[in-house]
């Protein structure tokens, strides 16, 4: 197992067939900061998010997930955004499960910008 944490989660199918991610801090790889990567399950069209909240995502254990659900993701911080202390963000959509496969497909739009939590397509200004 690879326990560098050059990565946000992990997607696995549990013992009963469920889909999961897996954040960082369930897999038991601590990233030694506050803001540890998570999610957050929103109701609102994939369209409709447009803005990620500072706090309240799910960091430390696993997140069951279905086909149709939407979440906003926090990542981890990275060494580009290490000098300022800030993650980054994203919205993410669940579109398919391939179980022989053991493969996820969704959709996502990341504001790639350090600490900006704005999920919208274009220049962000917030």
């Amino acid at each position: 197992t690879d326990l560098s944490v050059d990565f946000d989660f992990a997607y696995n199918v549990g013992p009963a067939g469920e889909h999961i991610f897996l954040p960082l801090a369930a897999l038991g790889i601590d990233t030694a900061t506050a803001a540890k990567p998570g999610f957050q399950l929103r109701g609102e069209s994939f369209e409709a998010i447009t803005l990620a909240p500072s706090n309240g995502y799910i960091t430390d254990v696993p997140v069951p997930i279905a086909v149709g659900q939407r979440y906003v993701v926090r990542g981890r911080i990275t060494p580009a955004c290490s000098g300022l202390g800030v993650p980054k963000y994203a919205k993410l959509e669940i579109l398919a499960f391939d179980d022989s496969t053991r493969i996820v497909s969704f959709r996502t739009l990341v504001n790639d910008n350090c600490g900006f939590r704005g999920l919208e397509p274009g220049i962000p200004d917030r």
